[in-house]
């Protein structure tokens, strides 16, 4: 009798296991800078196939007079499956994907959202919305609207010297009379270029030791020349700092996160959440490993203050979901789920051309007429160490879509825009927004 108990115990058991194995089984389906240290392990192969999870949400929007007309269907990187899921799957794999977070919206809904692959692949740890990534220079547009917040509290003038804020006299060496100001820093119009002493500080060093080389100013006039600069921006951070009062950059930008609920911060010891976030990969090979880096922070913190050039241009390190927060209040009247992330007044500025930037640059904003047909995208890119982000949206009807990766390809087309920014965004275009 115990023999037939125990055997019939193990058969229930046997029974159980194989019904909540089929479960997960079908839910997997159904449901839908300069410092950075760069690591070379290799990387196990995940245990488990790269996963999709994909969060669709009905909305009905009425269509206005300002509606572009929809643009036409194109073809992506990979044939397109049945499903939209399965599209975005593909042309992820296409483009040899590590993990990838993508968020897309209308108004200030989110219609569309979709996980895939892993944040961890040598602990074959899946992407989910939690996710948070070193977006890399998506970072410019939201160290643009912490700017902005200051401009609308009249702490910053755009228009002022920029030495005002940082506490050293800041002059290019071929103009010294002409004054650099924080316009000119979000704009790339400042002359100041990544030279080669840039380039090559590998222990965040001062500032001022910085400039003494003088390697780091173009030959063009102050504000008259456009020259993508990732030095100029990270200025932004010390201005920041200047304007605002703050011990540091990064603390007054967790301030501001903190108030509107979003763990996001520029060093990885400001995020609340550190098992969520990715590590960045080039291939199958690890490059940066992010969840342990605890950066150079004591050197950061002994930075006088408005001397911070690092950061702003490129560190932050935020979810996709959060993300797409600021791509909503950027698209519309800088609102999001009722809170006020920037006066409608600043977003407007940062969204308009600004002088001398070859029409397609706004304040910390790009403007491109050729990633969608038919629109004209604000927003930014980013690509560092093996992973590319996006950062979209259309002012004109506010819609929008985030992306970030944590490795893929970085091939970019004929237009000059990367492969991957390219697909999603347009097949995201064409089958939601």
């Amino acid at each position: 009798m115990k023999r037939q108990i125990a055997g019939l115990i193990a058969s229930l058991t046997a029974c159980v296991l194989l019904t909540f194995t089929v479960v997960l089984l079908a839910q997997s389906h159904v449901i839908p800078a300069n410092t950075l240290p760069v690591t070379t392990p290799s990387v196990t192969e995940p245990a488990t196939e790269p996963t999709t999870i994909v969060t669709t949400i009905e909305t009905t929007t009425p269509a206005t007079e300002n509606t572009p007309t929809k643009p036409n269907a194109r073809v992506t990187a990979a044939p397109v499956p049945q499903s939209l899921a399965e599209s975005v799957e593909a042309i992820a794999q296409s483009y040899n994907t590590s993990g990838l977070s993508l968020v897309a919206f209308r108004g200030q809904e989110l219609v569309y959202s979709q996980y895939y692959g892993f944040a961890d692949m040598g602990r074959s740890k899946p992407v989910n919305a939690d996710t948070k990534y070193r977006i890399a220079s998506v970072s410019k547009t939201i160290s643009g609207m912490l700017a902005m917040g200051l401009v609308a509290d009249g702490k910053l003038d755009l228009d002022k010297d920029i030495s005002e804020y940082t506490g050293i006299q800041i002059t290019s060496y071929n103009y010294p009379d002409v004054p650099i100001t924080p316009r000119m820093l979000m704009t790339h119009t400042s002359s100041i270029i990544d030279g080669p002493t840039y380039t090559a500080n590998t222990t965040a060093a001062p500032l001022n030791q910085i400039l003494a080389v003088g390697d780091c100013f173009s030959k063009s006039k102050p504000g008259t020349r456009y020259s993508y600069s990732n030095f100029g921006a990270g200025l932004l951070a010390g201005v920041i700092e200047g304007a605002s009062g703050e011990p540091h950059f990064y603390d007054y930008a967790n301030e501001q996160f903190s108030a509107w609920g979003i763990d996001a911060g520029y060093l990885r010891n400001r995020i609340k959440a550190t098992d969520t976030i990715a590590q960045i990969y080039q291939g199958k090979t690890l490059r940066a490993d992010i969840p342990a880096w605890g950066r150079i922070d004591y050197r950061y913190a002994a930075f006088p203050i408005g001397r911070m050039y690092l950061l702003a241009h490129g560190d932050l390190i935020i979810s996709a979901q959060d993300l797409s927060k600021f791509a909503i209040a950027m698209a519309g009247d800088g609102t999001f789920g009722g809170q006020s992330f920037l006066p409608a007044a600043q977003v407007n500025e940062m969204n308009s051309i600004q002088p001398n930037t070859g029409n397609q640059y706004g304040l910390c904003v790009s403007v491109s007429r050729s990633l969608v047909d038919g629109r004209t995208m604000h927003g930014h890119a980013g690509q560092a160490y093996g992973m590319v982000s996006g950062f979209y949206y259309d002012p004109t009807d506010h819609t929008g879509v985030v992306f970030i990766t944590n490795g893929c390809s970085i091939a970019k087309n004929e237009k000059g825009i990367y492969k991957i920014t390219n697909d999603l965004v347009n097949l995201i275009y064409d089958n939601v927004l």
